[in-house]
């Protein structure tokens, strides 16, 4: 309970006593377990019985359970699971701490009809010990009728939550740090009160897709799984995403990215060069009606271009759907983006109606464009040696019985073999030191089968890397007795990202003979060391576009750029009069900026300019801002009286510039220059053109003046994400300037 709600949020009590999720939140308990925390199956559901009984007379939303049977199969209680559903009751419950092995997800917890939460660590990895799906492939779980969604396939569990290290009270004024699925699952029980304070009318099956849709996800796993789920519990997105009662509320339910002939190759894949077609599925899920329900597609990418981006989806009622299936969105990607490109895109979803403001959210999506090369390998050894020649030892140091065998292999016909049990250590060493230095994010990858006497635990088995030659070591891997004594083939991935250095070694060492073992079989093949190939040129960002202008210079121009492999060298390309072009270096001030300032000109010029840059990969990659430049285009702008105030035959012109990476997280950063006392005035608009807020109003005298935007309405609301404007007027000068807002 003390997850749950325990502290006070905000308020008085100092930090280290905040321990719950939604303070404040209000509950009832029964108590089903005897002191020692065991007790009857009918002991368990009488407690369950009494929550229902008690819906009547009390809105109960969710009940959490941290308790359950090991036997992941058994359907005791899954009449009293279809009774909570259909009294809008969310049963919470453990997975389980049988893990790390598939098919440990004890009951109710594997149940279809019930939310299934495992445990993760402070890095947001599963816990070793959190119970495993898939739930059990036979009635009632397979039967899709009993399932909150579609897609849930008996997956298990279905979120993943803070497990290990969690602070919560004690009996007896105490305090204590415990670790289990136990201690995850009031961490969504707390989740499902936030979100219930909301919106009190939330049903069980809403609340489920909320949590799940909005999950935090780690970068190269594929998701649900059964060790994870949809994700690891995030209460802050759920609840900007749970609608409001008396406002109109939309979702999409379903979208499908599609590359049809002619623009496409129909292959399923957004390709290089490529149209594709994206269809929408909306749903409001607030309240009350909808009107001028609108979605907007937005590109967030240099590589793609939004060719038909709007459609309008109507008036929708609470709980109606609309789909874009007869107007999909249109977009491209350019011929230049590179294999694997993940793109960013946009949707921004709009309506009105209700008491509160109009609705307006922006939902954003991660497309890859083609497929992603395959890894550069840094170094390999498959123990494969030809022509009769036995190169182990010119690789590797040994002590002990390491070999190659013929025995075992991942990939025929050998593999490296500790060999039988000796009195010592037995390890196997990398002999030559890598040069890891000119890496951002290599990784070890190798296969490895064992077959260990159970005597082995602990630090028996382990791999470990050296960065200083092999003169010290730090632990990679290590056996874990809890997994068994036998595995067949398994491919390890391993991250050493924290171990750049010129003096890589790696090492394979067996303790056999710690308990007096009769044996300890290790087989490693196909060792790599491998990193994500860098086939993409530098990434530019807000890059200053100067649009015509009354100034005549200098024109300083500057760009974020970044690459994975960091910039080599940057140059801004310009012409005159589309003259030649010019070329000069972009010097680097920090934080991925560079500039470089194209001289003065006089009135009536026009000026085109491009960027280049070129990476520091090992077969270095170039590209242009914008894309495919000067063929495919360029900045450009005139220098003409035009928003200027003439003052003792002097050019004096306006200016205004967003200070803040754009799109922005929390303030938004603006200065403007006033070279004469005049009227200012600065607002904000969102997408439907209603002025939210009013930064400046009035006659300021010259000079240089910096704004900030909190995101807040006029108000004092915090505005939704999506696309806004800002309107800047000085005398007759007029800025219109897009912004994308993204907490």
């Amino acid at each position: 309970m003390g997850t749950i709600l325990g502290g006070d949020g905000p308020g008085s009590m100092p930090d280290s006593m905040d321990v719950g999720v939604a303070p404040g939140a209000k509950f009832v308990a029964a108590k089903v377990l005897n002191s020692g925390g065991s007790g009857s199956y009918d002991q368990c559901l009488q407690g369950l019985q009494y929550m229902a009984d008690l819906k009547d007379s009390v809105d109960i939303k969710a009940v959490s359970n941290s308790w359950g049977g090991s036997n992941g199969a058994d359907t005791f209680f899954y009449p009293i699971m279809r009774t909570y559903k259909s009294i809008d009751i969310l049963p919470v419950f453990a997975n389980g701490n049988s893990g790390p092995n598939p098919n440990t997800v004890g009951c109710p917890g594997s149940y279809s009809n019930v939310l299934g939460v495992g445990a993760t660590t402070p890095d947001d990895t599963a816990a070793s010990f959190s119970s495993r799906g898939p739930a059990p492939n036979q009635p009632p779980f397979n039967d899709p009728s009993t399932w909150f969604r579609s897609d849930w396939n008996l997956t298990k569990p279905q979120i993943s939550a803070p497990g290990t290290q969690i602070r919560s009270c004690l009996p007896n004024n105490g305090w204590g740090t415990w670790q289990g699925t136990s201690m995850a699952t009031p961490h969504v029980a707390g989740a499902v009160a936030i979100l219930c304070s909301k919106n009190p009318t939330l049903t069980p099956t809403q609340l489920y897709n909320i949590l799940l849709d909005n999950v935090d996800r780690l970068s190269g796993v594929t998701y649900p799984n059964n060790t994870y789920g949809w994700g690891r519990l995030n209460v802050w997105t759920s609840l900007q995403n749970t609608p409001t009662v008396n406002q109109p509320w939309l979702m999409i339910i379903n979208y499908a990215i599609t590359d049809p002939p002619p623009g496409g190759n129909g292959n399923g894949r957004v390709d290089p060069g490529e149209t594709a077609r994206m269809t929408i599925t909306i749903k409001n899920v607030g309240g009350v009606m909808g009107y001028n329900c609108t979605g907007i597609l937005n590109s967030f990418d240099n590589y793609v271009t939004v060719t038909n981006g709007t459609h309008n989806f109507g008036n929708l009622a609470s709980q109606a759907e609309a789909s874009n299936s007869s107007n999909p969105f249109v977009f491209s990607a350019h011929n230049l983006t590179p294999q694997g490109h993940i793109a960013s895109i946009g949707v921004v979803l709009s309506a009105s109606g209700g008491s509160n403001p109009n609705f307006i959210d922006t939902v954003f999506y991660s497309i890859q464009i083609g497929t992603p090369p395959a890894p550069y390998t840094i170094y390999e050894d498959d123990f494969e040696y030809g022509s009769g020649i036995d190169s182990f030892l010119y690789y590797w140091d040994k002590t002990g019985n390491w070999n190659w065998s013929t025995t075992q292999s991942h990939s025929p016909t050998h593999s490296a073999y500790s060999g039988t049990v000796s009195n010592t250590i037995m390890a196997l060493t990398l002999k030559n030191s890598i040069n890891l230095t000119p890496f951002t994010n290599p990784r070890l990858n190798f296969w490895h089968k064992y077959r260990f006497d159970q005597g082995i635990f602990l630090d028996s088995a382990v791999i470990s890397i050296s960065t200083n030659g092999g003169t010290t070591w730090q632990r990679l891997w290590k056996y874990d007795w809890m997994t068994g004594d036998t595995i067949p083939w398994k491919e390890e991935d391993i991250s050493l990202s924290s171990y750049i250095s010129s003096n890589v070694k790696i090492r394979f060492a067996v303790d056999a003979y710690t308990f007096f073992n009769d044996y300890a079989d290790w087989w490693i093949d196909d060792f790599k060391i491998t990193v994500p190939t860098d086939n993409e040129p530098p990434y530019f960002t807000n890059t200053t576009d100067w649009q015509d202008t009354s100034y005549t210079g200098p024109f300083p121009v500057q760009s974020t750029i970044t690459d994975a492999s960091g910039v080599d060298s940057a140059y801004l390309y310009y012409r005159i009069n589309t003259g030649a072009w010019q070329r000069l270096v972009m010097q680097h001030q920090g934080s991925n900026i560079y500039s470089a300032t194209i001289p003065s000109q006089p009135l009536y010029t026009t000026v085109d300019y491009y960027l280049w840059a070129r990476d520091k990969w090992i077969t270095p990659n170039s590209g242009c801002d914008p894309v495919g430049a000067p063929q495919d285009g360029y900045y450009s702008f005139i220098i003409r009286p035009v928003g200027v105030v003439e003052e003792l035959d002097i050019v004096k012109p306006f200016s205004f510039a967003v200070r803040s990476p754009n799109p922005l997280r929390g303030q938004l950063k603006m200065a403007f220059n006033l070279p004469v006392t005049t009227k200012v005035r600065l607002q904000v608009f969102d997408i439907l053109g209603r002025c939210i807020k009013v930064l400046a109003d009035g006659e300021m005298d010259a000079g240089h003046y910096e704004v900030i935007w909190s995101g807040k309405d006029e108000s004092g609301r915090i505005a939704a994400d999506g696309v806004y404007f800002l309107k800047f007027s000085a005398g007759d000068y007029v800025l219109l300037k897009k912004i994308v807002l993204i907490r």
